[in-house]
């Protein structure tokens, strides 16, 4: 697939022109970036992750069809990324790996992340890093222990042996954080805290802001979380200015990332909604509103987030430099940790 062929409407093109393409600069550094075949997902449910995946044609979610989608998204721009597989439920995840090694090899720009399970045994995870350059390790809240998904702890689906692998090659850990509340929960605040000065070699990276797509997380979380010089901010697939508003006026700058979640859902068509201490994505299948009062065509989750950063930077009085660190230097420095003695 080329760029041509990803489904841009006039809303999109209209709202990159008018609103993205000044702000965003012309080099870009992806920080959450997913690479996958859907055949990896080893589900026998006819409904699995995989099946819909490959039905919206993300099949094969490499390099090429990463390219292309970067291509039509940000044209002009020069991306890479730091790149990890799909965490599928049942994810051959050996394969995973190997296919996302694979595919940054094409890639001299961009980093391979290692998709990591609890079982898996540590010399395995160390002898993987050693042969192929890995620069971090991604758990995920499905591969708990415990089999409780949503109210699990960190160390419930990232043991510890996992953990010492990563201080010992001094590695990023890319963390969706469980728990309801997110970063605000205080059993994962007093875990950041234990986990970041045991090690303080691991870069703790918290995807989707902390996993706060709700301003008001944020806001009980960003202080004692700045505090800690290795926990480090992604902005993939939140889209609330708010957010962003506070992790910019009251968070470390410095450590906060540009990421989308691709692929595929900074492509999904629609934006992730907050309300009361809940948030959803809202997407053309979901909902039921009368939009015959005005342009009634969703854009993509990237530009719904893109859109809130560039107010939230406008607002914060972000310089050009802190921008372009936004969307590279502070990657690069975090790249430049990885592995260091």
């Amino acid at each position: 697939m080329n760029a041509t062929a990803i489904p841009m409407r006039d809303v999109d093109r209209q709202i990159w022109a008018s609103e993205l393409e000044d702000f965003v600069p012309l080099r870009l550094y992806d920080v959450h970036v997913h690479l996958f075949r859907a055949g990896l997902d080893r589900s026998a449910d006819p409904e699995s992750a995989g099946r819909r995946l490959a039905a919206r044609g993300f099949a094969e979610a490499g390099m090429a069809l990463w390219r292309a989608w970067n291509a039509a998204l940000f044209p002009g721009r020069e991306v890479h990324g730091t790149c990890m597989g799909f965490p599928f439920v049942e994810a051959d995840i050996a394969g995973m790996n190997a296919f996302v090694v694979e595919q940054v090899r094409q890639d001299t720009g961009s980093a391979a992340v290692m998709l990591v399970r609890p079982g898996m045994a540590p010399e395995d995870v160390d002898a993987f890093v050693r042969r192929n350059n890995v620069i971090g390790l991604k758990p995920y809240r499905v591969y708990s222990a415990t089999g409780d998904v949503v109210d699990c702890r960190i160390t419930d689906f990232l043991p510890e042996e996992l953990i010492e692998v990563a201080e010992e090659h001094r590695l990023v850990v890319v963390l969706h954080l469980a728990r309801r509340r997110a970063a605000a929960d205080e059993l994962n605040l007093a875990d950041l805290r234990r986990l970041s000065r045991r090690y303080p070699h691991v870069q703790w990276q918290l995807a989707h802001c902390a996993r706060c797509f709700i301003p008001h997380f944020l806001e009980l979380a960003v202080g004692p979380l700045s505090e800690l010089e290795n926990v480090w901010f992604d902005t993939s697939a939140v889209c609330e200015s708010d957010v962003f508003d506070i992790l910019l006026r009251r968070g470390p700058r410095q450590r906060v990332m540009f990421g989308t979640d691709n692929l595929p859902a900074g492509v999904d068509r629609g934006k992730y909604i907050a309300f009361g201490y809940a948030w959803a994505l809202l997407t053309e299948d979901n909902h039921r509103f009368d939009l015959s009062h005005c342009q009634p065509d969703l854009t993509w989750v990237v530009y719904e987030s893109l859109r809130g950063l560039r107010r939230a930077a406008e607002r914060n009085g972000l310089t050009p430099a802190e921008i372009e660190d936004l969307f590279y230097g502070n990657a690069m420095r975090l790249r430049g940790m990885v592995g260091r003695k």
